[in-house]
């Protein structure tokens, strides 16, 4: 009988990990579909400083929101990292996404960057760029 009530204390644990997971990913879907540029950062990296500077140097509608992991609660950090990764099947971070999509991982975009493909991307992405 005793088993029986671990097996339920599992069950619940199960499905309260379940409900947080859920509603962590609902989280980072709505930050990714509320803004056109979402860079998902850490404040001490030089990778995300680098995506920045990338940025702050293309001039159209990007408004870039950077979501910095290091500065939200634990908890928050934790489980929004696991969503992201569920949602891009990567563990990169910066990881940058445009209009809903993500384009890659900061490494990619700075590369992108210095090829000059990042303009052709974004535009591809759907941002609107200057002639």
């Amino acid at each position: 009988m005793t088993h029986h009530k671990n097996n339920n204390k599992d069950n619940h644990d199960d499905e309260l990990y379940i409900e947080v997971y859920q509603k962590y990913l609902e989280k980072a879907q709505r930050l990714i579909d509320e803004h056109k540029v979402l860079v998902v950062a850490l404040s001490w990296s030089d990778a995300c400083e680098e995506i920045k500077t990338c940025l702050q140097t293309i001039k159209g509608e990007l408004e870039p929101f950077y979501l910095e992991l290091d500065k939200e609660e634990a908890m928050d950090r934790v489980e929004l990292q696991k969503a992201f990764v569920e949602i891009t099947s990567s563990n990169a971070i910066p990881s940058v996404f445009v209009k809903g999509k993500h384009i890659g991982s900061g490494e990619e975009v700075i590369e992108l960057f210095h090829d000059k493909k990042l303009s052709e991307v974004l535009a591809k992405a759907g941002v609107e760029l200057p002639k």
